[in-house]
Order: structure tokens, then sequence, then C-alpha cells
């Protein structure tokens, strides 16, 4: 149980096609994934069930204010609750903001699964 608890992610990217590329990647790295299109759908989840980390990928229909703002709130329900944020090399996240990563998307995605291994270990 514990082990699968350390594997599951919970993917938050509102298109549909980005999110069931992310979601095989996640997947070929060994975790078990969760995916929700909205962000209320991704808070009721987050308040009722436990992830390793929430992966969250606006995918261009959010700005990165809305995404640090979801983050803020996540963390106040769940504040030990890992929350890595795909960006894209546009997109300006302070490293003082709320995500305890943030990705670029132009790295690829063998970063996002680093980034996740990092904060694993």
């Amino acid at each position: 149980m514990l082990d699968s608890i350390k594997r599951t992610i919970l993917l938050l990217c509102p298109d549909v096609y980005t999110a069931q590329v992310l979601e095989k990647l996640l997947q070929h790295g060994g975790h078990i994934v969760d995916t929700v299109h909205h962000e209320l759908v991704a808070s009721l989840k987050i308040a009722s069930s436990c992830y390793y980390a929430v992966v969250v990928d606006f995918c261009g229909h959010r700005s990165v204010d809305e995404a640090l703002r979801f983050c803020e709130q996540v963390k106040s329900l769940r504040p030990d609750q890992r929350f890595v944020l795909r960006a894209g090399h546009w997109q300006y996240v302070p490293e003082d903001a709320c995500p305890d990563a943030a990705v670029s998307k132009d790295d690829g995605p063998a970063a996002l699964l680093q980034q996740l291994e990092k904060l694993a270990a």
C-alpha cells in the first residue's frame, strides 16, 4: 500500500490529448496516474486521497498565476503535498513560488521523470 502511494500521481491537464501523452509517460516511468481535466475535480480528489505528487500542466489554457494560485490552494489543504508545475519557456515561475518543482516543457519528458525521482530522494 505504502509503495503504491509513493508512486501515485494526480495529473491535472485540461487538454485531453496532452493529458493522454503525459499519462502514458508517467506510467512508463513506473507511476500510477489518476488524470483529471478540471481544478475542481482535482481539489476533491486531493482532499479525499493520498498522492505522491500533483503534476499540473495547463497547456496554455491558463496562466502561470492561476497554476500558482491552485498550488497555494492545494498546499492549504495538504501542506506536505508535492506539487510539480510544467511550464513553457515563455512562462516565468519565481524560485520562491509555491510548487516544489517547476519543469520546463522544453526540457522534454525525461526532465519530468527526473524531477519526480529527485523529489522522492
